[in-house]
């Protein structure tokens, strides 16, 4: 194996029924070892979700671009390591990507579309057919103001940097 793949699943999640404490973890998945059980990266607990990302995702990207950049050791073997894929929810996504939510005006995940408030239906509809894509490079210049939320996003410094030429 020269490549280990991760899926990361972030969500929160209510403890209880009766108490507004909540859990917000990160998980991963080894993609090329299915059989691998699902195991917690970090975790938040609190009375609602983060009220800041950064003491939340800020250690994860961290670590996650230090592996990106030197790789895994596995005795004289460097395994080269990267996300495969960040699995949530639309309202989660939106939250952890410092986005518009899926049904605001800006939302469209895929293209840069804007959305047309129907009042009676009270409902945002996407209508368009020949907007932009989205891309990873606009995202990170948040080439669109009004999909992007004033503040950062710790996601936005995910593999920001170049991979290694053993790992391209």
């Amino acid at each position: 194996m020269d490549r280990l793949s991760v899926h990361v699943s972030v969500d929160g999640l209510p403890l209880h029924k009766s108490s507004s404490t909540q859990v917000w973890p990160i998980l991963r998945k080894l993609e090329q070892i299915p059989e691998a059980p699902v195991m917690m990266v970090a975790m938040f607990c609190g009375t609602s979700k983060p009220n800041d990302l950064e003491p939340f995702l800020r250690p994860f990207v961290l670590e996650a671009n230090e592996l990106s950049q030197r790789g895994l050791r596995f005795g004289d073997k460097i395994v080269c390591f990267n996300i495969r894929a960040i699995i949530a929810d639309s309202p989660a996504r939106a939250f952890l990507k410092a986005t518009t939510n899926f049904n605001g005006l800006h939302g469209c995940l895929k293209c840069t579309c804007v959305g047309e408030f129907l009042k009676r239906e009270r409902k945002v509809i996407f209508d368009s057919v020949g907007a932009n894509s989205r891309t990873d490079a606009g995202f990170r210049s948040r080439e669109c103001p009004d999909h992007h939320q004033r503040w950062r996003t710790p996601l936005e410094d995910l593999f920001s940097g170049k991979l290694p030429l053993h790992c391209s």
